[in-house]
């Protein structure tokens, strides 16, 4: 993939604004246990359970909104920020000191390199000519307390929604492994599904009465809306629409591209768009036309039965080494034994009129389109085009349209 999640991004735009807003009441809760909880540890059920009574009717007298939103907040405040000191050395000589959260966390810079760069003002420096000497670099939250305080929430929501509180549990009358339920888990209502052959995942609202109940409201029979871990965008937009803090559930937003990497199909396409905004709407970027190219020693027998228009396969051979990436050099092709040098193929942009479309009309849109390509050298080959679900078309040259001429 060519996108990572920016984890630094997330936390100067979401997670650090949001643990400012929480009210004063909470953070004092928080705090209580960092210092309070250090020696408290999950359970079997992967539960942390309460120390006392006392820290439990605590929580409890926050309402079930409160409770969601600081338990995602705080997670992912603690999850996602770090803090640090270090000394910026230039040519041996101490020349800067960076400090807290502005290490490298705060400020918009792609690296810790650049950041540099940047506090120095000078855009050529070399990296022979600078040396970062860290003092201390860690988490935000050391004791790992925001995991706690979460938890000690996700309880409480359990509890009040009246769904399990253990984590996970497992029914096997067929001999076979199920496990579907609903749980609060970080302040967000999720739906779990563990199946023999896979488990799936979907975060719909969150864990508060009013979320609960629009879920049900939806559609009486919510499993219709989950495929393979996707929650219907239907449920997703009708149960957090309008929501004030809407803003957890749309996190893709921090998916930016990473650095030395091809772009993938979907930032290729988002790319392209704006160039063709009126004429077209831009699908996909895909590869096409997959060729094989056969050895002379390949069998002419199992060539008949494997044409050569396949894509390379991968198979249980790809998966037998001990990384945990497959480059497609680990075997040959799982379906005709050829090498991945030996498959081929050419790749197009998938465009879709958005109006009824005169020829030189399209032209000009995609002459547009070229020029951007051969700015980029994105290696697009061409352009296919797919059938609009409105019937919008590419019409013959005005001139000839009809057989009439126009003058």
């Amino acid at each position: 993939m060519s996108k990572e999640f920016n984890f630094r991004r997330a936390w100067r735009e979401l997670a650090g604004p949001a643990y400012e807003k929480l009210s004063q009441e909470i953070k004092d809760l928080y705090m209580f246990v960092v210092t309070d909880c250090r020696d408290c540890h999950q359970d079997k059920s992967l539960n942390v359970p309460f120390p006392d009574a006392e820290l439990k009717s605590r929580f409890e007298a926050f309402s079930s909104r409160e409770l969601a939103v600081a338990a995602r907040t705080i997670y992912f405040w603690g999850q996602w920020g770090h803090t640090g000191q270090a000394i910026i050395e230039l040519h041996g000589k101490p020349v800067h000191e960076i400090t807290g959260n502005d290490f490298d966390w705060l400020e918009p810079a792609p690296s810790v390199k650049a950041y540099i760069k940047q506090r120095l003002g000078d855009p050529w420096l070399k990296e022979a000519d600078f040396n970062i000497k860290y003092v201390k670099f860690g988490p935000t939250d050391i004791y790992g307390a925001y995991w706690k305080f979460t938890n000690f929430c996700d309880q409480v929501l359990n509890a009040r929604l009246g769904f399990s509180n253990a984590r996970l549990g497992f029914s096997a009358a067929d001999g076979q492994r199920h496990c579907r339920h609903w749980m609060a888990l970080t302040g967000q209502l999720r739906h779990h599904s563990d199946e023999c052959d896979g488990w799936s995942n979907a975060d719909v609202g969150w864990a508060t009465e009013e979320h609960w109940a629009k879920v049900q409201h939806v559609r009486e029979n919510w499993a219709d809306f989950v495929k393979k871990g996707r929650l219907d965008d239907v449920v997703i937009k009708e149960v957090t629409k309008d929501d004030p803090d809407e803003g957890w559930f749309h996190t893709d937003r921090f998916m930016d591209h990473k650095p030395e990497t091809k772009y993938n199909s979907d930032e290729l396409s988002e790319f392209y768009q704006p160039a063709v905004e009126e004429e077209f709407t831009v699908l996909d970027v895909r590869a096409v036309n997959h060729k094989v190219k056969y050895g002379r020693g390949y069998p002419a027998k199992r060539r008949d039965k494997i044409p050569n228009d396949h894509p390379f396969m991968i198979g249980r051979a790809h998966m037998k080494g001990d990384s945990i990436f497959i480059t497609g050099h680990e075997a040959p092709c799982h379906a005709c034994g050829e090498s991945l040098e030996a498959h081929t193929h050419e790749t197009a942009m998938l465009l879709q009129p958005r109006k009824q479309l005169a020829n030189a009309e399209a032209a000009t849109a995609l002459m547009r389109l070229k020029a951007l390509m051969e700015e980029r050298d994105d290696s697009i080959d061409g352009f296919a085009f797919i059938e609009s679900p409105d019937g919008f078309t590419i019409d013959e040259p005005l001139e000839t349209k009809n057989h009439e001429t126009t003058h």
